[in-house]
């Protein structure tokens, strides 16, 4: 008799399904799901719920941790109401259903729809999805569209008050003035009227301790406890030049209510961005104001007069651009008269405070001009050579980056549940004791406070990382945009402020590092519009000669893949390409033999792909024509290898070693790892084992006194 699939029942409601009512409920979904698994005679090994969560992220906390149970072998069955339960991003559903699932040899089943991997999908699903995936886009439209509604309505959709309100106790989405923190808000203003800057009344307000916005918040209603929870008394008045200039120009304080300040990037990509001020909300007089028109415009032209004017009567042109790397405030402008020549340059505004924090992070004026014009015209020569090519790359590159902090994000994400499970559990235990009795009120209370401090910090780093995961995929509208931009400036031979700030999101400027000889480092970073950060793009192929440690990495990656395909191992096939693409990355230039030959490798997973770029290289022909590439073991093998070193048989490190290394020349690269001889310190070395070109294993014990 055939066993039954161990089994997952998925169910999935996002906020926009809730309006469908019971039909597509947690509930609703239970029932359908239990249902069916008995009548078929399924083993449900768990069920995995995501309340509230958008389909088209696919972050989930409850599906990762079904995912997680796949790879564990804990299940082989995936049951879903629809198909629209499991996800609302067609490429996404896609490889889950063309890729994963077939390659985990799972099962997967969409009651409602009968579909079911076992019987083979429909030629419908692919459709299907895309339907699922522009409901999803509709319904970002039919918010944004209620949202809009609202805010024309005078309502305000906002967590928190701004400080000197509070929310109306009868009135959802309307705010009252707060009679107890009002005069705030009028201090500050009253400050600024009769002349004082940011700096100075963030000063002045430190000085006479008055609390900030966030400390009032705690102590109401308990939030951002992990800044304020056992910080020092000077953390209540820590204002900020920024929080002082966002009261200074908000008009909230004159009784109006501004909107659509900012969107995300897209329905799937929930990154927000800044909007142009022209597509702002405006909607006048929809609460009490606390602070007169008069007063709050003499304050906006005060602030406008204070910025630094250039002899022709402009700004400087990297005003409110460039950011320090370590604490995240602006870099102030300034002027060195002392020299002969003079000339400008950038330092630190929290530094420049004289309050003790950060640091100079100084940078001349016409270094930053050089530096970032030259990127400019880098890539401003790009997008007119290969428009395309760019557009890729920079997809690329951003996909990269991104899946490497999406591991990171998610191995520590991982790493807090357990820990918060395992408080939480530890609690429980602990409160059963001290009803029985078997640990006093004492030691009760000191570990309850223990503990309920470790569940604070454990959710919001829980919170934290969910939301940096939540962040989807870069998408080619957002890559368009910003060549679109960068092709309104086709060769620039100067900087302008319209071009920087069309162009760019900000300059982060790091401290320099300099060295006895008189060298000074400075890493300067350009983050773009809607692409961010972009380095190491267009590496370009080149009829250049292959060099020996190209040939190896080819070789080696042709009888790699090869071998693997023979058995069938098509992920470590995929893993052996990644390892040669990422050789690759490194080279200023890319043999061309080096690229077609990575072409054909990749033909059978990517035949499409292979066939546009095989194109693009000039070959004549189809790929898929060309004779399967050869490889040399002798070209492929490696000078040297890695070998692991061992402490009675644990891993603490390894040495890179010439092939067939001599014994001695082996045991005393083993024992010169740093991490190898602190290990060793207050131990005696037994004896070394040595199996050549794999392992290096010392034995030792504890040192006699």
């Amino acid at each position: 008799m055939k066993q039954p699939y161990n089994t997952a029942l998925y169910y999935r409601l996002s906020r926009d399904d809730e309006n469908f009512g019971d039909s597509v409920s947690i509930e609703t979904q239970r029932t359908i799901l239990q249902q069916f698994a008995r009548d078929n005679q399924f083993h449900v090994v768990d069920e995995y719920i995501d309340d509230g969560w958008s389909g088209t992220n696919f972050d989930r906390p409850a599906f990762q941790r079904m995912m997680d149970d796949v790879d564990a072998g804990r299940i082989n069955c995936i049951i879903t109401k629809d198909l629209s339960r499991f996800g609302r991003e067609h490429v996404m559903m896609d490889y889950y259903l063309e890729f994963v699932f077939p390659e985990k040899n799972i099962r997967y089943i969409a009651v409602t729809e009968n579909e079911d991997t076992e019987k083979g999908l429909s030629d419908f699903v692919p459709f299907k999805n895309l339907f699922n995936e522009w409901f999803a886009k509709d319904t970002s439209r039919k918010v944004k569209a209620a949202l809009r509604a609202k805010h024309a309505a005078g309502q305000r959709i906002c967590t928190y008050a701004p400080l000197g309100y509070k929310k109306h106790p009868e009135i959802k989405n309307a705010i009252v003035v707060d009679d107890e923190t009002k005069w705030i808000v009028e201090k500050i203003f009253e400050l600024a009227y009769h002349g004082s800057g940011a700096a100075s009344i963030a000063h002045r307000l430190i000085e006479e301790k008055v609390p900030t916005s966030g400390w009032l918040n705690y102590t109401r209603y308990g939030t951002f406890a992990h800044i304020y929870a056992d910080a020092p008394e000077s953390k209540q008045y820590d204002w900020s030049i920024g929080q002082v200039k966002e009261i200074l120009k908000d008009e909230t304080y004159i009784g109006n209510s501004i909107h659509n300040k900012q969107t995300n990037i897209s329905y799937k990509n929930k990154k927000k961005i800044r909007k142009p001020k022209e597509e702002w909300v405006r909607i006048e007089n929809t609460h009490e104001a606390i602070i007169s028109e008069d007063v709050f415009y003499h304050v906006q032209n005060q602030i406008a007069s204070r910025r630094r004017k250039q002899k022709d009567g402009t700004t400087k042109i990297f005003s409110g651009l460039v950011k320090c790397a370590d604490c995240g405030w602006s870099l102030a402008y300034g002027e060195n008269r002392q020299n002969k020549t003079h000339y400008g340059h950038y330092h630190c505004s929290n530094y420049g405070q004289g309050t003790g924090k950060c640091s100079m992070h100084y940078v001349r004026y016409d270094t930053l001009y050089t530096y970032v014009l030259l990127r400019v015209q880098h890539w401003t020569k790009a997008v007119r050579e290969d428009e395309e090519r760019l557009l890729e790359s920079i997809l690329k590159a951003g996909d990269k980056e991104r899946t490497v902090a999406m591991k990171k994000h998610t191995a520590e994400l991982s790493k807090a549940e357990k820990r918060k499970a395992e408080v939480d559990r530890l609690f429980a235990k602990m409160y059963e004791d001290r009803v029985s009795e078997r640990i006093t009120e004492y030691n009760f209370n000191m570990l309850s406070q223990k503990y309920q401090l470790e569940q604070i910090e454990l959710d919001e780093k829980i919170q934290k990382l969910k939301a940096a995961l939540a962040e989807g995929k870069q998408s080619v509208e957002d890559a368009r945009k910003w060549i679109e931009i960068v092709k309104q400036y086709s060769e620039p031979t100067e900087l302008t402020a319209e071009l920087l700030n069309n162009m760019i999101d900000k300059i982060v400027v790091h401290e320099a590092i300099k060295y006895e000889n008189g060298f000074r480092e400075q890493k300067i970073e350009i983050y773009y519009r809607f692409v961010g950060k972009i380095y190491g793009l267009m590496k370009k192929t080149a009829p250049v000669e292959a060099s020996a440690a190209d040939l190896r990495a080819m070789h080696k990656c042709i009888l790699e893949v090869s071998e693997r395909i023979d058995q069938m191992r098509f992920n470590t096939a995929v893993s052996s390409l990644m390892t040669y693409v990422n050789y690759m990355s490194g080279l200023e230039q890319i043999p061309n033999r080096l690229y077609l030959t990575l072409l054909k490798l990749i033909s059978p997973f990517a035949p499409h792909l292979a066939e546009e770029m095989w194109a693009r290289m000039g070959q004549d022909g189809l790929i898929v024509a060309e004779s399967w590439p050869e490889g040399d073991p002798k070209l492929a093998e490696e000078d040297t290898v890695t070998m692991a070193v061992q402490i009675c048989g644990k891993m603490r490190g390894t040495i890179e070693m010439p092939k067939d290394a001599s014994k001695e020349d082996l045991e005393k690269a083993a024992l010169n790892v740093d991490n190898v001889k602190r290990q060793l310190e207050g131990q005696e070395v037994v004896k070394i084992i040595v199996v050549p070109n794999k392992i290096v294993n010392i034995v030792a014990k504890a040192a006699a006194a």
